[in-house]
This record gives structure tokens, sequence and C-alpha cells, in this order.
């Protein structure tokens, strides 16, 4: 579904998908991902062009996805190995998972926001 605000381009622009459906987020950068069901684990092929559109548009969008952790694991395994990160809380089955919280009652702690930790000399992604 359109987001308003939001520019579809031709698939000739944003790459040939078989597997998902790729939506720009706006001029600069971004895209939504749709299409797509990550709520169990999936074929390589889908992984491959979710990485694909993340290194066109530097950033996606993935909407209404209720993902198991073996599947929020396998969508990780694509961009690097994934490995418990050294400041935030984690799942207690899956060290691998960190729990980022923000409500009234756990504000986001904005001085310790890089998870993806591109802080490193050598970032997974």
């Amino acid at each position: 579904m359109p987001v308003p605000g939001h520019q579809s381009l031709p698939l000739s622009e944003i790459g040939d998908y078989r597997h998902i459906q790729v939506e720009r987020a706006g001029l600069a950068l971004g895209a939504f991902i749709n299409g797509v069901d990550l709520s169990s684990v999936q074929p390589a092929a889908v992984y491959a062009e979710i990485a694909d559109a993340l290194w066109r548009h530097h950033v996606v969008f993935l909407r209404d996805q209720a993902l198991s952790a073996e599947a929020h694991l396998a969508l990780a395994s694509h961009f690097g190995a994934p490995e418990k990160h050294e400041i935030f809380q984690a799942d207690t089955r899956h060290r691998e998972i960190s729990i980022l919280e923000n409500d009234a009652e756990r504000p986001p702690e904005i001085n310790v926001w890089h998870t993806d930790v591109t802080y490193r000399e050598r970032p997974s992604l």
C-alpha cells in the first residue's frame, strides 16, 4: 500500500526483485520493504534481496513483522554474525538479541544508541 509522501520507482531504478517489493521512502535514502513475511525463516534469496535493498537505499523499513527469535537471528545472520551487545539488555534465551525499550517508564538511552556497533574498528555489517 503506498504511503502518502513516498515515491515508488520503476523496477529499473530500484532493482529487479522477485521475492520482495521495494518502495523508496524519500529522495535521499531509505526504502520500505513489503510483500514478505519474515515471521519464519526464509530462503537465502529473500535475505539476499533485502541486503541488496539495504545497500542501495542505506536504510530499510520492514513494517508489521512479528519475528520469532529464530527468524530474527536468521535475518540478522545475513548481515554478519549475531553477537551479544556489550551494553544493552539481552533476551534471556537468545543472548544475541538486544532488548530496546522506549516508553514512558523506560525512556530511550539517547547517549548509547549504536546498536549496530558501527563505532567498532570492524563492525559486523
